[in-house]
């Protein structure tokens, strides 16, 4: 039986790149896939709306990559990009547009899964630059979660927390409770302080002393 609640639109004017992509996805369990194209018209028509697009990029052509993030914009959902290398100039671009995922296409073939899951969680999923290094998925904490963890990391209590929040101890709880959840969805479990604090300074929200 195929994965509920994960519907993924495939973005991408190669065919067999976009067959493959489904392939890999279909095989991991997420089986409610649609594959599209840049064409005009085509994302109107959908149904529901994807909970994550993965968009091929792979050529790198300027003109394809704005064509590719108009239809992510009309898509309204995570977007995870597919780069034919992981080049710093169009991370950064594509980071600047709203984009919460990037791999190459030599890296979805172990991770696209994952980093689909990840995305329709909510988290983003950014694998360093570095050729050959695995990609973790980074946590993406609200405002309000990321200022509590790091209090919390500072050596805080959670009522001390709550005076610098203007917010109740409970509600200090609750927020600490949403980042240990999301961080233990991606397989990372942050159980004590000490080992929330280095999961913290991995996704940059607090620097190593």
């Amino acid at each position: 039986m195929g994965e509920q609640g994960v519907h993924v639109a495939i973005v991408s004017d190669d065919y067999f790149a976009a067959v493959g992509f489904a392939h890999e996805l279909r095989t991991a369990g997420i089986t409610e896939v649609i594959t599209l194209t840049t064409a005009a018209g085509r994302v109107c028509n959908l149904n529901r709306a994807p909970d994550c697009a993965v968009i091929d990029a792979a050529d790198e052509h300027p003109e394809s990559f704005a064509r590719l993030i108009d239809v992510a914009r009309q898509l309204g959902c995570p977007v995870l990009i597919i780069f034919k290398d992981l080049r710093p100039l169009w991370v950064k671009l594509a980071m600047d547009l709203g984009v919460l995922g990037v791999l190459t296409r030599h890296q979805a073939r172990d991770h696209l899964p994952i980093a689909v899951r990840a995305l329709a969680a909510g988290q983003s999923w950014i694998p360093p630059v570095a050729s050959g290094e695995s990609p973790t998925p980074t946590v993406h904490l609200s405002a309000r979660e990321a200022q509590t963890l790091t209090l919390y990391c500072e050596g805080f209590k959670l009522a001390a927390i709550g005076r610098r929040l203007q917010v109740s101890e409970s509600t200090v709880s609750t927020y600490l409770a949403r980042i240990r959840g999301k961080y233990g969805a991606l397989g990372r479990p942050v159980s004590t302080r000490l080992a929330l604090r280095q999961e913290a300074i991995k996704d940059g929200y607090i620097r190593a002393t």
